[in-house]
């Protein structure tokens, strides 16, 4: 961690022994080493806490990842079955109004003029009683 060699240690001991003496450098080299000890294990507690954090973070956006899939899978289902409801009704409606021509077709005497026109131009609008042809 501080990357001191024995040599460098063996210098602030002669250092701390001249400075302090030799009844408190036993004393002062114990508080260090407990300090030491307690920064180790704190910095430790804070590791572990972040990475428990982190994976529980992981957790939590693998769980609303997989609810919003969920969530999008029913939308798509959703969707498809009203596709297959509109198709459904499309083709209902198609043959509804071809049987509907059909019929008109065969019981009906000759349009007049502008429903000929109507029907030439693939209009469905039928002319009223009041129109004039």
């Amino acid at each position: 961690m501080f990357d001191i060699g024995f040599s460098e240690i063996l210098v602030i001991a002669l250092l701390g022994l001249v400075v302090l003496g030799p009844e408190r450098l036993p004393q002062v080299i114990r508080t260090a080493v407990r300090w030491l000890h307690h920064f180790r294990q704190t910095a430790r507690n804070v590791r572990e806490t972040m990475e428990s954090e982190l994976n529980i973070e992981e957790i939590k956006q693998d769980l609303h990842f997989k609810d919003i899939e969920r969530q999008l899978q029913g939308v798509k289902q959703q969707a498809s079955e009203a596709g297959e409801s509109m198709n459904n009704m499309s083709s209902q409606l198609q043959e509804e109004l071809d049987r509907s021509l059909s019929q008109q077709l065969d019981n009906k005497e000759p349009l007049d003029k502008k429903e000929l026109l109507d029907s030439k131009e693939g209009s469905l609008v039928k002319s009223q009683p009041g129109d004039k042809p």
